[in-house]
């Protein structure tokens, strides 16, 4: 709902405070920006200071033919779900990884792993000694996903590698799982439309489970392992979703 929202809540890690806004404005898919709020709705924010993060949540005309009938739903990266604003493109969208997904494993071979890591459960835990790390993480992703024209956010436990396409849609590698584990997930957003493909950091690992990172030489493994799968599904995959909806606003972007 558009205003001001001010919490402040107790958690299992201390006190979190956050400040949000949210304001709505009439956007022309064939503009190049996004129209600016009201000028009283502008003081408004301007007075809550600059803000750390930006999300565009895409809504659905109630006006709109598509919103008849059941809307299919799109996860924003707050984790909130909307109704797509672009229903034929989400369903589209969920085809497709739907396939790729049934697919993995054919994908994985195609893009040719360089590393075969240990078994994931007991042979993976078994070669990382006790208080063993990788050291800083960012500067492998960014050496190795920069000249594919990824840039990288994040510092310690969660990375965004992210780019766009000429279509204007956004693609992103997700890393999770804090400073022992990680878990990678594939993302192709557009307006309207989420696509979602779990990835495995080796041929023999687990898709969507975490994976212990050990010291510094399997990082460098397992980031040259996912940059290749990266590399097949921008071949691949990114390309069939671009041409199924074509091209997004320029405006849109889900996070800035």
């Amino acid at each position: 709902m558009p205003g001001i929202l001010l919490s402040d809540n107790w958690w299992v890690n201390g006190r979190n405070r956050s400040l949000s806004a949210c304001a709505l404005v009439e956007a022309d898919p064939a503009s190049k920006k996004l129209p600016s709020p009201p000028t009283a709705v502008t003081a408004v924010l301007t007075q809550c200071g600059k803000a750390r993060r930006t999300v565009h949540a895409p809504l659905l005309s109630v006006t709109s033919e598509a919103a008849v009938g059941p809307v299919p739903g799109v996860r924003m990266p707050t984790g909130q779900m909307v109704a797509s604003a672009n229903p034929e493109a989400a369903r589209a969208v969920q085809a497709i990884t739907a396939d790729y997904r049934a697919r993995l494993q054919e994908i994985v071979e195609r893009a040719a792993l360089p590393h075969l890591l240990p078994a994931p459960g007991d042979e993976a835990y078994r070669d990382v000694a006790l208080g063993v790390t990788a050291g800083p993480k960012k500067p492998v992703l960014e050496r190795v996903f920069k000249p594919m024209g990824y840039t990288c956010r994040g510092e310690s436990g969660s990375f965004i590698l992210r780019r766009r396409t000429a279509a204007n849609l956004t693609v992103e590698l997700h890393l999770d799982g804090g400073a022992p584990t990680v878990v990678a997930m594939f993302r192709v957003w557009g307006l309207g439309l989420k696509g979602l493909l779990s990835i495995p950091v080796s041929a023999n690992a687990l898709v969507h489970s975490q994976y212990p990172i050990g010291d510094a030489d399997r990082w460098q493994k397992i980031v040259e392992n996912l940059a290749a799968i990266v590399r097949e599904l921008d071949r691949s995959l990114v390309p069939e979703i671009e041409g199924a909806v074509g091209p997004s606003p320029e405006w849109y972007q889900p996070e800035g």
